[in-house]
């Protein structure tokens, strides 16, 4: 709120500026003259005592000095009242009260005094609002007291004093940390959402989670990490798809002749294989293949030996480049890299070594001798070896780049600085840590540092190790980010490199095991067939021969009475006009709707449904759930029908057809750590399991498993019958039995005497050889197995038992029991390999592709064969079957922190001649690497 102030005419205080700088007199009765100004006050008269231009000279001064800080007075005045009405309050009560110190307290400037006092009361009356918002009640309160002090009858100052006290309309819990929390959440929800626009759905998480570091309850950074992970679902999916996809080209790819493949040339180098560019393969090729035939160097520099070497490249059509760099001076000092660590000390102490840098003498530079070949004959001789004795008498070293040979003399190229960085821990540097029992390990979840480190300097510990720091060379290190920045020359860099890595090499390694059982299937069933069926109908005048369909015998599965349309009413004997059918008829007198077309199909020997795509033997047993049973087949879905009536006969033709895709995708991917160091063997042998299945020796493995424990029946016991007889009674001594007496059989089914344990799930078992040394970085199986063990259904093996029981004069057949012995069938995926692994890589250690295609494409004789509508008359099916199991390893060397071992070894490096180009957002040193 902008406060306007009490006293806000310009013209008022102009004027009284202007009275302050006049003096005026008054006589009064006793004779004497007083003179006011804002110098002071003065009296002349008949005592007066006058000292000659010696006083007149003091007053004057004084008079000045008065002038000059009424003048300072008002122009801090002017420059309060412009921070106010720009709404900066502190700093215009700031400007008011140093006005007021500075202003001279003479009557003369009473009214500018009076000015004065109520711009400070508006101003601290502005103020103590502002803190009242953010929670600073004291020193808002104060504010109003003092102001009160000076005015008692500000009323404003007053009523803000009333509502501050009220708690009604002030939280007393406001706090100003509360309100800096509330501008901190609410920038990193501003930029968390700026990297979900921007897709960066790690940095949003990461910032997502510093605002519930803050605000745990925060209920915008909740919504925006599910927004974030809908988004990564998204994402998963595609790449799921994608993946499906690929893997089902595979399968077809296997069909096609592979061609041998060129592999390229590869040059092990640094911590991982890199290929070499072929700019670089060119001049090397060319340097081997260029002949020189004679040669004579006498006392010859290395830029004219070098102009020979292009000058004959040139008459072998060869273009290359050579270029020869000279020693030069070592150049300035990177900048350096600004890092916001949030950590006092540490900028305190890198503004100590600047300036112990920038106080330190400047090395002198002693060039090195000139490049120049002394003595050289050759003939017949490779550019390559000839430039390797040149640069060996010339002291010189050559490097192939990509579009030139560069040849620099030895010690050139080590005064060229360079800067790396390598994150490292506080424990690196010796002695850096502060031992105690408050001490808080740092965690990715803390906001600042909160370990208690001593001041470490980087520089010093480096020089104990062995580093060499030239002019320029600097090394600091950051307790908040874990951060070392080395400026130093490549050798020495290098050599800083080789320390962090042999102080790594040393800690503990495990080995992170990755396993991925992947299995696609992919099912498409096509199908198109018809049905005729044609009642007998008369083909002569006499009405004697007759033709039609047959009866319904033929291939699986058989056509029912059901399975065709009717007009109404039964499923069979529905005369339409008393001599045909509609649409079919049967010769039986009581025709069921499930019997079998017995007149006038023509189509019984073309199989369709399940008759003509047949499944496994195994899925049949499953699916007809008995041993001895077997699932009815069924004809495929009608479409549509065609019905007609003509004469004495009728007909109908159906059309078949289906169209499916199924698809089963399967991932199962566990994974698990175990360690890789010789002296840590792991010497763990678990329990038997009276009842698993699976007992084979665990000793020193690794295992994990995700199952459930399925009990099933291995023996059963014989199912028991107690047999009885029937008396039977003849009350009248003749052939007529009316009644029998006797008890029921009773019959015990199978019961279970013997059991086993299935797991069904995935398990991982492995176990890893010790590495050899602390650059091995390939990962040994002594023993890998993953299992995948699936439960398909069950199969009974047993037969009901029957009895007959006489029933007057007939037999009675009943089911005692249904004396059923179920066996689990159960599918098994299972891989026992020895693989070797190189680190971070993911290799294939088993799998299998199988494609399986049935066709069914049956006809009708002779009609079958017409043109057009022979297609009528046939039935096509197809069932294509694709599935893709592929089982992949990935091994990672990682530290006990969890880190890998790879590639994090090498620093970070940046050329010093560049200038480090600030980020987007300051690092604020809330969050840990």
């Amino acid at each position: 709120m902008n406060h306007t102030p009490l006293i806000n005419s310009k013209r008022t205080m102009i004027l009284a500026a202007i009275a302050v700088s006049c003096p005026f007199a008054q006589a009064n009765t006793a004779g004497y003259i007083s003179t006011s100004s804002a110098a002071g006050t003065s009296q002349v008269g008949p005592t007066a005592v006058y000292s000659g231009d010696s006083q007149d000279s003091i007053n004057a001064r004084e008079a000045a000095r008065r002038k000059a800080k009424t003048s300072e007075a008002l122009e801090l005045l002017q420059q309060g009242r412009t921070c106010y009405s720009q709404k900066e309050y502190v700093q215009a009560l700031e400007k008011y009260e140093a006005a007021w110190k500075v202003l001279p307290k003479a009557p003369a400037t009473q009214k500018l005094q009076e000015f004065l006092r109520k711009s400070i009361g508006d101003a601290s009356i502005a103020v103590a609002m502002e803190y009242s918002r953010i929670g600073r009640y004291d020193e808002a309160e104060q504010l109003l007291l003092d102001t009160l002090e000076r005015e008692p009858n500000n009323k404003r100052a007053r009523h803000e004093l009333s509502l501050m006290r009220d708690p009604v309309r002030n939280n007393p819990a406001l706090t100003p940390e509360h309100v800096k929390n509330v501008e901190e959440v609410n920038r990193l929800l501003t930029l968390a959402y700026g990297y979900l626009d921007l897709g960066n759905y790690d940095a949003a998480y990461a910032e997502f989670n510093r605002v519930i570091k803050i605000d745990p309850y925060n209920t915008a950074a909740r919504r925006g990490q599910e927004a974030v992970s809908k988004r990564r679902s998204n994402y998963y999916k595609a790449a799921h798809e994608s993946y499906r996809a690929k893997a089902l080209a595979e399968v077809d790819a296997l069909w096609e002749e592979q061609l041998p493949q060129e592999l390229p040339t590869i040059e092990l180098g640094g911590t991982e294989a890199v290929a070499t560019s072929e700019g670089v393969l060119r001049n090397r090729d060319n340097l081997v293949t260029l002949k020189i035939a004679s040669v004579n160097f006498e006392d010859t520099p290395m830029s004219d030996a070098l102009d020979f070497l292009r000058a004959e490249a040139r008459k072998s059509g060869l273009q290359m480049n050579f270029i020869f760099e000279k020693a030069q001076a070592p150049a300035a000092p990177p900048a350096p890299v600004v890092e916001d660590s949030g950590d006092d000390e540490d900028e305190e102490s890198e503004d100590e070594e600047e300036e112990e840098e920038a106080a330190a003498p400047a090395a002198v530079y002693t060039p090195p001798p000139p490049a120049v070949i002394s003595s050289l004959q050759m003939s017949d001789v490779t550019a390559a070896d000839l430039l390797a004795h040149m640069c060996s008498q010339a002291g010189c070293e050559y490097r192939v780049e990509e579009t030139a040979v560069v040849v620099y003399q030895k010690g050139a190229g080590s005064q060229r600085m360079s800067r790396r960085q390598w994150t490292v821990r506080p424990s690196f540097f010796s002695g850096a840590e502060e031992g105690g029992d408050d001490e808080e390990e740092d965690s990715e979840f803390t906001s600042g540092p909160s370990r208690r480190t001593r001041k470490i300097d980087a520089k010093a510990s480096l020089i104990d190790m062995g580093v060499n720091f030239p002019q320029g060379a600097t090394a600091k290190y950051s307790p908040v980010t874990g951060t070392l920045t080395v400026t130093n020359t490549d050798d020495e860099l290098d050599t800083v490199e080789e320390i962090i890595n042999k102080v790594r090499q040393e800690m503990p390694k495990m080995v992170k095991v990755s396993a991925k059982f992947v299995e696609i299937t992919q099912t498409n069933e096509e199908e198109l067939s018809f049905d005729w069926v044609i009642n007998p109908f008369s083909i002569s005048d006499s009405g004697k021969t007759y033709l039609g369909g047959v009866n319904g015998s033929g291939s699986l599965p058989n056509r029912l009475m059901s399975d065709f349309v009717t007009s109404g009413g039964s499923a069979y004997n529905n005369n339409y006009d008393g001599t045909g059918s509609w649409p079919i008829s049967s010769n039986k007198a009581f025709a069921s709707a499930t019997d079998t077309i017995s007149n006038g199909l023509m189509t019984g020997g073309l199989r369709s449904g399940s008759g003509a795509i047949t499944s496994g033997a195994l899925q049949n047993l499953i699916t007809s759930g008995s041993a001895g049973a077997s699932s009815r087949a069924a004809v495929a879905p009608g479409v549509m029908s065609l019905s007609g009536i003509y004469d004495s006969g009728s007909y109908q033709m159906i059309m078949r057809g289906l169209s499916q895709k199924k698809g089963v995708d399967v991932m199962s991917a566990p994974s698990l750590v175990m360690s890789a160091d010789e002296d840590r063997p792991m010497d763990y042998a678990p329990a038997p399991d009276q009842l698993a299945s699976d007992q084979n020796d665990e000793t020193g493995c690794a295992k994990i498993e995700v199952i459930r424990r399925f009990v099933y029946p291995t023996e059963y016991d014989e199912p028991q019958i107690q047999s009885s007889g029937n008396n039977w009674n003849n009350n009248n001594d003749d052939n007529n039995n009316n009644g029998y007496s006797g008890s029921m059989p009773v019959a015990a089914p199978a019961n279970p005497s013997s059991w086993s344990v299935e797991e069904v799930g995935v398990m991982l078992r492995f176990q890893v050889e010790p590495l050899k040394s602390t650059g091995d970085d390939v990962v040994r199986f002594k023993r890998f197995e993953i299992r995948v063990v699936d439960f398909e259904g069950f199969v009974n093996y047993g037969s009901p038992i029957t009895a007959g029981i006489a029933n007057q004069s007939t037999i009675e057949h009943i089911t005692l029991t249904d004396n059923r012995i179920d066996m689990p069938i159960f599918s098994r995926r299972y891989i026992n390999s020895n693989p070797c692994v190189y680190d971070g890589h993911t290799i294939a250690i088993g799998g299998m592709i199988q494609d399986e295609v049935q066709k069914v494409e049956d006809k009708v004789p002779v009609f079958g064969d017409l043109p057009l509508i022979g297609r009528l008359f046939r039935s096509n099916a197809e069932s294509h079957i694709r599935k893709n199991l592929m089982v992949f390893v990935t091994a990672d060397i990682i530290d006990p922190f969890g880190k890998p071992m790879r590639k994090r070894d090498t620093g970070t490096s940046a050329a010093a001649s560049n200038n480090s180009i600030p980020g987007l957002f300051p690092d604020d040193g809330l969050v840990n690497p």
